[in-house]
């Protein structure tokens, strides 16, 4: 985007804030601690913009269960609560801001981050991809910090593994119970191992944690094969499977590992079916980046403050931004608007499992999660009569600016149906674009870009 295309985008939201009006009131942000600030690049400046620095700690939250805007949280109602009657959770915090806010641009730009990995830095800056940037090739050619921009990461994850990489960015949400009784219930994880191999860590790639089995030795539990995403599933004998992974001949318990009989094979899909207990309120994650978001913008002490707030989000994460506007999350829980605009990129037209007990957001959504609603507006489904709309919770004149960005494999091999995003649910009609939403597709191009 040019200087002069980023002034004119810029406007609309200057007008669109004339029209709300003033704004007070504290946003539901108890506290935020910063454990490390540092100078980004040994104070290099960027640009017009000079040096910037980078932020790193915790932001503690409070949430509302008798909030309106809030009920559509799952379990939130069985969580432990303080004793003004509210439930606490915290997120993990990353910025880079501006070190002389004067030159900021007025805008936040929410990295909705990747199993706990920063986007915003290799997509927007052509950086090479780390979890704490500090290398001139961390930050690319600059081009976010020359035009000012706030980078802000907030954890909404809650299993980001971060043994495997302290530096992850998660949430820490709690636990709900029935009456301060553990919750149990059946978790339906499944996975398309890259290589054969006799044990198999599903949780791997994602640097995440799992559910752990809450019996082992289960007969009950279950796993199947099947070829593709949508062939008949085939039953693995319980007694040729467990839990653990393969090491000097022997299986070595871990919830994270399964080790097959014959070994798995290469491009199957697997699908694991077992009891856990302890869900956390998984989606308290859309309520720390909403609160984080009107923070920003109307808390006068935040640690950043901006005029705007937008959100970038790929792949996994296009599909929580998806979400999080059709739960309703762009409202913050005094009905402002918290996030003015949202960059979703390849998210096709799938949702996730994000907001429900035992949530799996690391699912990869294919098969289960492309659904009704796909539009922004509110539409028909002729299978069912349901009328909906991924804008339908968005109070008037409050709608969000969305850019849709999707590729090749999104509408041809990812089972996300991009082509609905502008069709009629029946494939017989071209739709136009709702006022606030822009449609774009990368010919051509794949799901995950090439490095740079």
């Amino acid at each position: 985007m040019t200087k002069s295309q980023l002034r004119a985008f810029r406007s609309i939201f200057v007008s669109f804030a004339m029209i709300l009006g003033p704004i007070a009131i504290r946003a539901e942000v108890t506290r935020v601690e910063i454990s490390s600030r540092q100078d980004v690049l040994n104070g290099k400046s960027f640009g017009s913009v000079g040096p910037y620095e980078k932020l790193v700690g915790k932001v503690y939250f409070i949430a509302d269960p008798n909030n309106s805007y809030n009920k559509i949280i799952a379990d939130l109602d069985k969580a432990p609560r303080n004793s003004q009657g509210k439930v606490e959770f915290s997120a993990d915090l990353f910025i880079l801001r501006p070190k002389d806010p004067s030159h900021a641009n007025g805008v936040a730009l929410l990295d909705v981050v990747n199993r706990g990995r920063l986007g915003v830095l290799n997509t927007f800056n052509r950086g090479k991809g780390s979890s704490d940037p500090s290398t001139d090739a961390d930050f690319g050619d600059g081009l976010l910090m020359r035009e000012g921009y706030t980078v802000v990461a907030v954890g909404w994850e809650f299993e980001v593994n971060k043994v495997k990489d302290k530096n992850l960015i998660g949430l820490q949400a709690p636990i709900a119970t029935d009456d301060g009784k553990p919750i149990t219930g059946w978790i339906n994880p499944w996975f398309i191992p890259d290589k054969s191999s006799e044990s198999y860590e599903y949780t791997a790639e994602y640097n995440t944690d799992a559910y752990p089995p809450l019996n082992p030795k289960n007969q009950e539990y279950r796993l199947t094969v099947r070829e593709g995403w949508v062939a008949m599933q085939h039953l693995i004998p319980r007694e040729d499977w467990q839990f653990g992974r393969m090491e000097n001949g022997q299986v070595t318990f871990n919830p994270n590992w399964i080790t097959v009989k014959g070994g798995f094979k290469a491009g199957m899909t697997y699908q694991l079916t077992y009891e856990s207990k302890n869900p956390p309120v998984a989606g308290l994650g859309f309520a720390a980046l909403r609160d984080m978001a009107s923070a920003i913008k109307n808390n006068a002490d935040a640690i950043v403050h901006a005029r705007f707030v937008y959100t970038y989000g790929a792949s996994q994460v296009g599909r929580y931004e998806r979400q999080l506007v059709y739960e309703g999350f762009t409202t913050d829980e005094r009905g402002r608007q918290a996030i003015d605009a949202l960059f979703i990129h390849t998210g096709g037209t799938s949702l996730g499992s994000f907001n429900q007990r035992f949530a799996l957001p690391n699912e990869l959504g294919s098969f289960t999660q492309t659904v009704f609603p796909i539009r922004y507006e509110i539409t028909s489904d002729p299978a069912t009569g349901k009328r909906d709309g991924l804008g339908a919770r968005v109070p008037p004149g409050l709608d969000p600016k969305i850019f849709f960005v999707d590729s090749g494999s999104e509408y041809w091999d990812r089972g996300r149906v991009a082509a609905l995003r502008h069709l009629s649910m029946d494939g017989l009609e071209d739709l136009p674009d709702p006022p606030n939403v822009r449609i774009f597709t990368l010919a051509g191009a794949r799901h995950g870009a090439g490095s740079w």
